[in-house]
């Protein structure tokens, strides 16, 4: 959700994240890495072939981006203008994600102690803000999704990683039936059209590239529903 103008927001500072933290141990990283691996999200391939009959259109990805200048050494990323604008190719996720019964109110959050609504988008839900100069114009926006800022989904928790919310293991039995992941389970309870990504990697070395794995998974999923992506690093 783009922001601009020269308005200020004026906030309650939150407690350190840490606190929340729950960090998986090594053994339930692992189990949760095998399963993800074991039971991977279907392929756009697989799920359009048990759709044949349907005449829906399919949204097809970009081409790759290729970065073809360095970024400067000494750029500061406060500097950094703010570009609001919204593609035709995420406006058509949307709005097809909308046509395949998506709800326009509803925003999800898959994460870790970093997204979780307390430190992440709960205050707008709460009411805990202030607005003032040009950022007034966010209000209705705000209105809109209020209930799902303050909301304690299923796909976000202190401690997940990308393979945690892929793995049926590390569902909340409260919440989500027997075989679910995390991420299915907040689709069918949440049912949004917008969800924000906002996963860290794993600390230890070389990792990167799985972490990269997982993540595709889960942007893949989003896309297959309708359902925008905006991954936050």
């Amino acid at each position: 959700m783009p922001a601009t103008g020269t308005g200020s927001l004026t906030e309650t500072k939150a407690p350190d994240s840490d606190d929340y933290a729950l960090p998986l141990s090594e053994e339930q990283d692992n189990n949760a890495i095998a399963e993800a691996e074991n039971n991977p999200i279907p392929t756009a391939t697989a799920i359009l072939a048990s759709a044949e009959q349907s005449t829906e259109p399919t949204i097809k990805p970009d081409p790759q981006l290729i970065i073809t200048r360095e970024v400067p050494a000494d750029l500061n990323w406060k500097d950094i203008p703010i570009m609001p604008e919204i593609t035709e190719y995420a406006l058509a996720i949307y709005e097809q994600g909308i046509a395949m019964g998506r709800n326009p109110n509803h925003i999800s959050v898959v994460g870790d102690c970093q997204a979780i609504p307390f430190v992440f988008l709960g205050r707008y839900g709460l009411g805990q803000f202030t607005l003032t100069g040009t950022d007034v114009a966010l209000s209705s926006m705000i209105r809109h999704y209020r209930d799902s800022f303050a909301r304690e989904g299923a796909a976000v928790r202190g401690g997940f990683t990308a393979a945690s919310v892929l793995s049926p293991v590390r569902a909340d039995p409260d919440l989500c039936r027997p075989g679910e992941n995390p991420m299915e389970c907040e689709w069918r309870i949440h049912n949004p059209s917008i969800v924000f990504i906002n996963l860290e990697t794993w600390r230890e070395e070389g990792t990167v590239d799985r972490y990269e794995l997982y993540l595709q998974q889960i942007v893949e999923y989003a896309l297959e529903r309708g359902t925008l992506p905006i991954i936050i690093m």
